[in-house]
């Protein structure tokens, strides 16, 4: 119910920010949320923007907003300076075609980007298990052996059709994020093996690894910032884990980059008073969630709200924008 409602209150938020952006009535900035920049034909959590739209969605960009980093954006709220029509990019996860596809068109257009890590992903020892579960219920070249039915601890989901397999990854997707650590993969492991599943992540769809995160990093275009280690919802954690989740992320960054490390990203875009005071104990100076709307004088550095970006051509994102 809690979870139902937030959704509303954010799809309110979202229009009530559309219907002033669209009567010009809007006078602050706006950051964009991105995961993967991708053709992969696999995508029912609507995360992947393919490059031929993000390159047209660049060109938007750069004709109606000035691009600017997140830690522009950052400075000029701290000093209570205009913000009107400046625009920053982020990318959550650490997709490996953040560096591969996105960063060639970000040079190109020149337009910075803030792509938030998840370290454990980068590291190899935590997979992104929405990626995972979505390759071993949802491909389209399923073995004979594929089962009918799938029993997991006291549920049965029914696997005949692809609607069917939907409907199963998007419930079976809802209890791994509920879940963290080991008993997140534990579940994972029980599912692929009663699907019969052997395969290794699909490349197409991995994250980055060390080498590439540090290529990606040298970039000037270029911010890193931290998603986590594990990518739980750090709303139903233990405060404990939650400043493991935002100290040992940061920590391991500052090895693998050096430089600074300001900036954090809410898994599931999930946060509260108390989270935001961890992050902010933890030295990072602004975090991003996903409340839809812009950024106003008034916007809370550690609840900065976000627009969602989908597989859009430019003029449909120009529209989104209110342009």
């Amino acid at each position: 119910m809690k979870d139902s409602l937030a959704y509303w209150h954010n799809r309110f938020r979202y229009h009530l920010w559309h219907f002033r952006a669209r009567k010009g009535l809007f006078q602050g900035a706006y950051i964009l949320s991105y995961h993967s920049i991708s053709s992969h034909p696999s995508d029912p959590l609507g995360l992947r923007v393919s490059p031929h739209h993000f390159a047209q969605q660049l060109e938007v960009i750069r004709s109606y907003f000035e691009p600017v980093p997140l830690p522009e954006i950052v400075r000029r709220l701290r000093q209570q300076k205009p913000l009107h029509n400046l625009m920053a990019l982020t990318f959550d996860d650490g997709y490996a075609d953040n560096l591969w596809t996105a960063w060639p068109l970000l040079e190109k257009y020149q337009v910075p980007a803030t792509v938030f890590v998840i370290t454990g992903a980068v590291e190899g020892s935590l997979p992104l298990y929405w990626e995972v579960l979505a390759q071993a219920l949802l491909s389209p070249a399923q073995p004979p052996s594929f089962p009918t039915h799938l029993h997991i601890d006291t549920l049965r989901y029914s696997l005949r059709t692809y609607g069917e397999r939907l409907k199963a990854y998007q419930a079976l997707r809802q209890k791994l994020t509920s879940l963290y650590g080991e008993r997140r993969l534990a579940l994972l492991r029980k599912i692929t093996e009663s699907l019969g599943w052997e395969g290794s992540p699909d490349p197409a769809v991995r994250s980055l690894t060390l080498s590439e995160l540090q290529k990606l990093a040298s970039s000037p275009l270029i911010e890193i910032g931290s998603h986590t280690v594990s990518h739980p919802r750090l709303d139903r954690l233990p405060i404990e884990r939650v400043r493991w989740e935002v100290e040992a992320s940061r920590r391991e960054l500052l090895e693998w980059i050096g430089g600074e490390v300001r900036y954090f990203a809410y898994p599931y875009g999930r946060e509260n008073g108390q989270l935001r005071r961890a992050v902010q104990a933890v030295g990072y100076e602004a975090a991003c969630g996903t409340k839809a709307g812009g950024v106003v004088e008034r916007s809370d550095l550690f609840s900065l709200p976000r627009l969602y970006v989908g597989d859009w051509s430019g003029e449909r994102l120009a529209r989104y924008l209110g342009k």
